[in-house]
């Protein structure tokens, strides 16, 4: 479902709370995209750190999957709170009424449990509280890529890239938050990474963190067939150096294409990445080729 001016797009809070006017700059930038926008009032409900209980976001969610004036949704905020509605979602409603689904960070669970159990294309992509922090083309590209029809195709290439594998690969795209991903193995709602390529960003973990999540990663056995790896940003995670090493070194029998530097995840560039689309990955151009 191809995103046309003058649509609805529904807002929804499904993890944590968030600051009102960053969540009002985000909605006034998607107004002036050529928007409409369905803001639900429990939306701006908060427990503790939570966006609302549990069952109020998860109503949330429900009703602008149900509502067919919404033609797309988008996530309020990541911070924590996802991962605790998916045992309750009904995949089979999410299934029978699918629609553009965007976000990123916390997100990242219901991006993949959607594609797992709903066979939904869902996006990688900003938030409505970071759409501020992005430079307008980025906003731009972002919407363009939305409104694209199936079949169609885009590319996105790294203005900074750093390859810690050279070569090329293709095949279907499926990621998100490297802490969320590490989270999700063991559960019914681990995404499938066979021959796939695999995307990961992440934001404020020490090295040894990461190091933790990719060593979980690898003793998963889920990442054994993988078909290459690509890095968004992993702000304020120390030095990128000792980062792009390990990822070597956690990676260097696979013998797959890595390239690091991809602009998406929570820097001041978040290109949109649709999960189960089909790309190629080119490291010495640093571009990922992407049809939907």
């Amino acid at each position: 479902m191809n995103l046309k001016k003058g649509d609805t797009i529904g807002i929804v809070a499904t993890s944590g709370g968030f600051e009102i006017d960053r969540f009002n700059d985000g909605i006034k930038i998607i107004e002036e995209m050529g928007y409409n926008v369905l803001i639900p009032p429990a939306v701006y409900e908060k427990e503790g750190y939570l966006a609302g209980s549990d069952s109020l976001r998860l109503k949330t969610l429900t009703e602008m999957f149900l509502n067919k004036d919404v033609k797309a949704i988008f996530c309020a905020r990541g911070g924590y709170g996802a991962q605790r509605i998916i045992d309750k979602i009904d995949f089979d409603l999410i299934y029978k009424n699918p629609k553009p689904f965007i976000g990123f960070s916390d997100v990242t669970s219901l991006l993949i449990a959607f594609h797992e159990k709903s066979k939904l294309k869902t996006y990688h992509g900003p938030v409505v509280t970071s759409l501020n922090l992005l430079e307008r083309k980025n906003i731009e590209r972002i919407f363009s890529v939305l409104s694209l029809k199936k079949e169609d195709s885009y590319s996105i290439k790294s203005v900074d890239p750093f390859v810690i594998n050279s070569g090329i690969c293709e095949g279907e795209l499926i990621g998100g938050n490297l802490c969320i991903l590490s989270h999700m193995i063991g559960t019914i709602y681990q995404p499938n990474l066979n021959n796939k390529i695999m995307f990961i960003e992440d934001i404020g973990e020490p090295l040894y963190k990461i190091d933790r999540m990719l060593t979980h990663l690898h003793l998963s056995g889920l990442t054994n067939n993988i078909k290459g790896l690509i890095l968004g940003s992993f702000k304020n995670c120390g030095d990128m150096e000792n980062l792009y090493k390990l990822v070597e070194e956690r990676f260097i029998g696979h013998n797959i294409p890595i390239l690091a530097g991809m602009g998406f995840g929570h820097g001041n560039i978040n290109e949109i990445i649709p999960i189960g689309s089909y790309g190629k990955l080119q490291t010495d151009t640093g571009t990922l080729k992407i049809k939907l």
